[in-house]
């Protein structure tokens, strides 16, 4: 019987090195936030200040498991990127 193939990867995925989630086979290091949603970051200043970066374009990829990942439309996310993408954008507001 063939093995599944990884549906980010395609390859081969192992009973033992993969996880199937949304009907799918992912190898467990390929199951990763998608989000490609600005990435806010505390910023250590000189003087002992914070200052939040904005890193836009960056894409999470922190590992997820079946226990830590959120869906919405299809995406697999963090579930603080889950929460993010199912808030409204400026542009949608406008309308």
């Amino acid at each position: 019987m063939p093995h599944a193939k990884c549906f980010i990867c395609n390859k081969t995925a192992y009973n033992l090195d993969s996880l199937k989630a949304l009907d799918m086979t992912y190898h467990k290091l390929c199951f990763k936030c998608t989000s490609q949603l600005p990435i806010s970051r505390l910023v250590s200043l000189v003087d002992n200040t914070f200052l939040v970066a904005r890193i836009s374009g960056s894409i999470c990829g922190i590992t997820l498991n079946l226990k830590n990942y959120v869906t919405h439309d299809g995406a697999i996310y963090c579930r603080a990127h889950a929460y993010a993408a199912t808030q409204p954008t400026p542009s949608s507001l406008d309308q």
